[in-house]
């Protein structure tokens, strides 16, 4: 993985810094485009690892009553499909 961010801070470094053999050469689309992309990734494995550690009974008891009070609404209604 480290060669992977090694090839992005190169890049990053490139278009950020300009470059000498490239002057003038920065598409500002792309590079908030790649921000956005790392900044995805990163989001979706930060929700991944909280999902993996969250447990039901790590809700708190009112929290835990409400959520067995929804699920069974949710079973008794009828399928609309």
């Amino acid at each position: 993985m480290a060669s992977f961010w090694a090839r992005v801070g190169r890049w990053l470094d490139g278009v950020l810094g300009g470059g000498a053999d490239r002057p003038g050469d920065v598409d500002p689309t792309k590079v908030d485009e790649a921000v956005r992309l790392i900044q995805g990734a990163v989001e979706d494995e930060q929700r991944a690892r909280q999902v993996r550690k969250l447990k039901v009974a790590d809700l708190g008891a009112e929290r835990q009553a409400q959520l067995a009070n929804e699920l069974a609404n949710l079973l008794k209604k009828p399928s609309e499909e």
